[in-house]
């Protein structure tokens, strides 16, 4: 009986650890995914200074929370985020409309993915 107890309250405590962690997930990926509207927003009207800022600061948010993500995404995912930002950023910075805009868009797709395949649902779990 002492053993079944043990695994209750293990698995309770995953269970509670892993929604804090989707918890933070969702609140980072919400604010990078606003970061990188704005900066498509800006891209579209020709305003690289903001578009510029709007990127650093998706990127700050990323690599400030780059660590706690590490412990729960893949490396080839966390990879691809971190690919697709430096282009990001290099294409707002040479002002290359089409190419910044395509690959803000593919960023906040990465983003959204990472959040929504960490999540536990039937979908996920099949």
């Amino acid at each position: 009986m002492k053993a079944l107890w043990i695994s209750v309250a293990a698995t309770v405590a995953l269970l509670l650890l892993w929604g804090a962690f989707i918890n933070y997930t969702g609140e980072g990926t919400a604010k990078m995914t606003v970061g990188i509207d704005h900066a498509i927003a800006s891209a579209e009207t020709n305003q690289w200074k903001e578009a510029q800022d709007s990127i650093d600061s998706v990127s700050r948010q990323w690599y400030d929370r780059r660590l706690v993500y590490s412990l729960f995404f893949d490396a080839v995912s966390i990879g691809e985020v971190e690919t697709s930002l430096v282009r990001a950023i290099a294409y707002c910075r040479s002002e290359e409309k089409g190419s910044a805009i395509a690959e803000l868009e593919s960023l906040r797709h990465l983003l959204l993915f990472l959040y929504e395949n960490e999540m536990i649902t039937i979908e996920n779990i099949l």
